[in-house]
């Protein structure tokens, strides 16, 4: 799951000629701040509670969560209603759909960047 995340980065950052080294920095702190790793998502604004939901590793933490402390994950109440089982389920899911679009980004955007040339340009920056 993660790895193909990367995957996706990785093909962004082929296009990106300027700053491509700060996408890594933005894109973690962004899964930092929706996966519900600090706090629960039910502290996000109500509009910005679906990305947690649809990223992966929010499932991939509840369920290290309950692996490691048990009945003490219950202090995070985010995923409450749903049992081990459906957790996996739903990580596994999520994880074939980010592969298929890792997979996918990462094949146009590394034909992109052979057509424009940017694989070897110099950008002297």
């Amino acid at each position: 799951m993660l790895a193909t995340m990367g995957l996706t980065l990785a093909g962004v950052t082929l296009i990106t000629v300027h700053h491509s080294d700060a996408w890594g920095d933005a894109v973690a702190g962004a899964l930092f701040l929706f996966s519900g790793a600090i706090f629960p998502l039910q502290v996000l604004p109500e509009f910005l509670r679906p990305i947690g939901y649809l990223i992966p590793i929010s499932y991939w933490l509840e369920l290290v969560r309950r692996a490691l402390v048990g009945s003490t994950a219950q202090a995070f109440p985010t995923f409450t209603g749903l049992s081990n089982s459906d957790l996996l389920l739903i990580l596994l899911a999520l994880a074939l759909v980010f592969s298929v679009i890792g997979w996918l980004v990462f094949r146009r955007c590394d034909y992109l960047a052979r057509e424009r040339g940017l694989l070897d340009r110099t950008s002297n920056y």
